[in-house]
């Protein structure tokens, strides 16, 4: 990724997980203190941390950024970009909150995970996902907790197109799917923080077998990606007080129904007649 493109605190967070020992000491005080790494010179950053010059150098680099210098520029944008939504965490306040300042302030949240996505998610990773996904003789998506519905409404949106489309939330069922896969199959693993053993399980077993296997997830690095031969990384920004993935799933979403826009727009003009004949059957249906 061209350092110019990258929104340097969506990408730091979403390795935060993954970083261990000085990394993981710089990245937090960034985050922390991020207006005023903009007025620091790389020695009292190193002072500041506890950690060497190299360190941080190595740490901007990780980031994918030629340098310090290049780090503060890539910084000062991602701050100015954030500044746009005018977002502030949603924290519990002293005094009750209005409902309307909440809603304002999730739709702010959502609003930046969705373009911090569209910045930090790999251009080559989507269209090797797209393609696969094309190409496919069957996709299934796994998912379990939160993630569980998000694959739901992924097998419910892809079954209108008529290809073979299975979806599976319960650990024991996603063994046996994962088991049933094979060589020309597509398998989409789905986990915010890409630690659900459950999914991480289903892929493995999905790679064992010769399937393309393609993980959804919030964290570079997570142990998810591991058995992912496509990773498709979003925003991991989330509000510190819920402790929940909220505004992360509607990256997911998004992303999942661009896959499937992008496979209703290849398949076209067929796929109107598909989608007719659907529409058809669901109005008899209710009925």
């Amino acid at each position: 990724m061209d350092e110019q493109t990258i929104n340097c605190l969506a990408a730091i967070q979403s390795l935060l997980p993954s970083l261990r020992g000085v990394e993981q000491k710089i990245a937090q005080h960034v985050l922390n203190h991020s207006q005023d790494v903009l007025k620091l010179p790389i020695a009292k950053l190193a002072m500041q941390t506890g950690t060497a010059e190299s360190s941080i150098i190595r740490f901007c680099r990780k980031l994918g950024y030629s340098g310090f210098s290049a780090f503060k520029i890539g910084l000062a944008q991602s701050l100015s970009q954030n500044s746009k939504y005018s977002l502030d965490d949603l924290t519990i306040p002293l005094a009750p909150m209005d409902a309307w300042q909440v809603l304002q302030q999730v739709f702010a949240q959502t609003s930046l995970v969705l373009e911090q996505t569209r910045q930090i998610l790999s251009r080559e990773a989507f269209l090797q996902a797209a393609q696969q996904f094309l190409q496919a003789q069957s996709i299934t998506f796994f998912g379990i907790g939160t993630s569980a519905p998000i694959a739901q409404d992924a097998y419910y949106r892809f079954l209108r197109l008529g290809i073979p489309v299975c979806c599976a939330v319960d650990p024991y069922e996603m063994l046996l799917a994962a088991n049933n896969l094979h060589t020309g199959c597509v398998a989409v693993g789905i986990s915010h923080t890409g630690c659900s053993k459950e999914t991480i399980r289903a892929l493995k077993k999905a790679q064992e077998k010769g399937a393309c296997t393609v993980c959804i997830t919030s964290y570079m690095d997570s142990p998810v990606t591991r058995f992912a031969d496509i990773p498709l990384i979003t925003s991991a920004t989330e509000s510190k007080a819920v402790r929940e993935a909220i505004a992360s799933r509607m990256a997911h979403i998004s992303l999942l129904d661009s896959l499937y826009t992008y496979l209703a727009l290849q398949k076209s003009p067929h796929i109107e007649d598909t989608f007719c004949q659907i529409n058809d059957m669901m109005q008899k249906a209710r009925q």
